[in-house]
């Protein structure tokens, strides 16, 4: 077991312990009033994500701004931007405790951190799905289309999205180191194992049933209940990991289905513009026809009025002539 224990990280990392309970909706969190590394209010105790001490939401950063407010999508957006980059933040202390997660030999040190993990991820899941839902909710509002906001709103939903793929890279390349941690141990505990052999201990859903008959047919009986416990925490890590990627990912689609409507309404628009020039066009051209037919039939009526005078011009004549004719005869 010292071999494995060794593959797993030297240093016996000291955790930080987090302070205040609840999640990122409630009371307090690890966010209210410290956090992990022993820092003031680092995500804004002033915001809707937080209450004050007799449950009165307190006024700041994501509070609602007023109906009759011009401005009132710019200061949403504005809000949404301070809560993307609590998120980022969020992410940072995340990678920070993986690595210390993937680095730790003791039992207790990991349990700690995985209580912190767990507190930061439910956190930055409620912000993102509460952004989520304020970013559907703007777009939903004609005036979010405006040349005054389409920019702002354009600009914070490709943010978050941008934040939402980043938090499924950095739980999927955490995920992935685990499962080589596993890998590695299995094959410590089973020298002869093919490759097949490893990921079906890797993926294995029944109590680590492959991992402990491995480990029990192996030289290493006396260490079998510290790597077995071992191993079951990395395996409910990868798979709390796995719910959380799926998501990440379903809030992504949910945000950018959002997007797609709008922009298919858009389109609908500009059809239904270009089906109306047409439509004025062609009436355009229709009445230029009209206009040149009756120029024409216009025309038409002063040529033979001219062709009757004309014609009654020269009976005259005749007439003159032949009476002056017969006098004269």
């Amino acid at each position: 077991m010292e071999e494995l224990t060794e593959l797993q990280g030297r240093d016996d990392v000291e955790m930080a312990p987090m302070n205040g309970q609840g999640n990122t909706y409630g009371q307090g969190n690890a966010y209210g009033r410290g956090n992990a590394h022993g820092q003031g209010n680092a995500y804004g105790q002033g915001g809707t994500y937080g209450r004050d001490p007799d449950g009165q939401t307190q006024q700041g950063a994501f509070a609602q701004p007023a109906e009759a407010d011009p401005n009132a999508i710019l200061n949403d957006c504005r809000d949404i931007d301070h809560g993307i980059e609590s998120i980022r933040r969020i992410m940072q202390d995340l990678q920070h405790l993986q690595q210390q997660y993937l680095n730790a030999s003791d039992m207790s040190a990991e349990s700690a951190n995985v209580q912190q993990r767990k507190r930061l991820t439910e956190d930055a899941l409620d912000l993102n799905r509460n952004l989520v839902s304020r970013i559907r909710s703007i777009k939903s509002k004609p005036e979010s289309a405006s040349s005054k906001n389409s920019a702002q709103v354009g600009r914070i939903q490709r943010k978050l999205d941008d934040t939402l793929r980043s938090f499924r890279e950095l739980e999927f390349d955490f995920q992935k180191q685990v499962k080589v941690q596993l890998e590695r141990g299995y094959r410590i505990v089973n020298p002869a194992a093919s490759e097949a052999e490893v990921q079906q201990a890797v993926d294995d859903t029944s109590k680590n049933q492959v991992f402990t008959q491995a480990l029990l047919r192996s030289n290493r009986v006396g260490d079998a209940g510290r790597t077995v416990a071992h191993v079951e925490a990395r395996h409910v890590a990868i798979q709390e990991l796995e719910r959380t990627i799926i998501e990440l990912a379903q809030m992504s689609e949910h945000l950018n289905a959002q997007v797609v409507q709008q922009e298919a309404a858009v389109m609908q628009v500009d059809q239904k513009g270009e089906q109306v020039t047409e439509n004025v066009g062609r009436a355009n051209q229709e009445m230029s026809g009209a206009v040149d037919k009756a120029r024409s039939r216009n025309r038409k009526k002063w040529w033979c009025l001219l062709v009757v005078l004309l014609i009654i011009i020269v009976a005259v004549i005749i007439a003159v002539v032949v009476t002056v004719v017969r006098k004269k005869a």
